[in-house]
């Protein structure tokens, strides 16, 4: 049985002397040796994986160089659209649980690096992002309704919610959840000053 004429190959013949891989790539390509790291179907999903990422030294992030949605870098494998932080961590620590979040410790979506990535829920990964600065809240946020003042107001008015509402051209349930502390947990009037 010939053997395909591409040097280095063992496979057995299927048409114009190559194999199967070799004539397929020449068919969609004109040649038979692959263009880009990323169009090779032969390539295991961890080499495709780091043909994509920019490694740097261990305490560095290490950016996605491929396609990304919402700032997360995705790839393809076996048909399936996944998240390349969850691959990086599953290389070294194993698959995370189906319930689990990676969530980076470095704050940077695109980041490969196994080390800056760690297990976490939806509410951990809030929580981070609130204390990292990165989740608006109060009149921070740009699609706040109400001024810190008014909201403090709100809390102190006394009287049906139907009435405080109409007062401050608000909802009943608007107010019940401010009052409740539902919306609007904490406003910058609630804190206290920052002394230097």
């Amino acid at each position: 049985m010939s053997k395909c004429i591409v040097t280095g190959c063992e496979r057995k013949i299927r048409s114009n002397s190559l194999c199967h891989k070799h004539d397929e790539l020449r068919r969609r390509t004109g040649g038979t040796e692959l263009k880009c790291h990323y169009d090779n179907p032969y390539m295991s999903p961890e080499d495709r994986f780091w043909a994509r990422v920019k490694q740097g030294k261990p305490d560095e992030c290490w950016p996605w160089q491929g396609s990304c949605k919402n700032g997360y870098g995705t790839f393809r494998v076996d048909g399936k659209d996944i998240l390349v932080h969850r691959f990086a961590y599953a290389l070294k620590y194993g698959q995370l649980p189906d319930d689990m979040m990676g969530t980076h410790k470095c704050n940077n979506r695109s980041c490969c690096n196994w080390d800056h990535i760690k297990p976490g829920n939806n509410l951990s990964n809030m929580q981070d992002r609130k204390t990292a600065g990165h989740y608006a809240t109060g009149e921070a946020n740009n699609k706040c309704k109400f001024s810190d003042a008014i909201v403090n107001e709100v809390r102190v008015a006394s009287g049906t919610y139907v009435e405080i509402g109409r007062r401050f051209s608000m909802s009943a349930t608007q107010v019940a959840n401010i009052k409740n502390k539902r919306q609007r947990i904490a406003t910058t009037l609630d804190r206290e000053p920052v002394t230097p």
